[in-house]
């Protein structure tokens, strides 16, 4: 996935500025400074695997929106708004729709949650995989400078 920095920068800020946080406590809340949350926002650093997932744990975004704006925005939006709407219903069948609406936005989160977890769990196959290659190009890397060193020693094959 292609991930353009000051894109995930703006939608950082509109979390924070949706939270109504000042940069200095919205840095605060997900461990970092004030001047490494302001590179983020304009695009200068990208946030760390593991910033994303504070900031995804802490204002229940999800990964898709703060990588690519996709999935997930309107879960923010419809739970924001639910605060005020659920004050002022009166009618029941708008809290009927609007409670499915939310439910529907949620499970749209949890499958971009299931794909993201799918994703990771690829991704660390993948890095076990790389990392036995390593292990096995060491191996043969050493015994080919043995082999060279020591002219005597040859590669047989099994006759299983």
């Amino acid at each position: 996935m292609q991930v353009n920095n000051a894109n995930i920068g703006e939608r950082v800020k509109a979390i924070r500025n949706k939270s109504k946080l000042t940069q200095e406590a919205f840095a605060e809340s997900i461990g970092v400074t004030r001047s490494v949350l302001s590179q983020i926002e304009i695009g200068v650093n990208k946030p760390s695997t593991e910033l994303i997932a504070t900031i995804k744990r802490k204002y229940n975004c999800s990964y898709e929106f703060l990588m690519d704006g996709q999935e997930g925005q309107e879960t923010i939006i419809i739970a924001e708004s639910n605060k005020e709407n659920i004050n002022n219903m009166d009618d029941k069948e708008k809290y009927i729709k609007l409670l499915e609406d939310t439910n529907k936005a949620y499970l749209r989160q949890l499958e971009a949650q299931e794909r993201t977890i799918a994703e990771l769990r690829r991704t660390v196959e993948i890095e076990a995989l790389r990392g036995e290659m390593r292990a096995k190009d060491k191996t043969i890397l050493l015994l080919e400078e043995r082999i060279s060193k020591d002219p005597k020693l040859t590669v047989s094959k099994n006759k299983d």
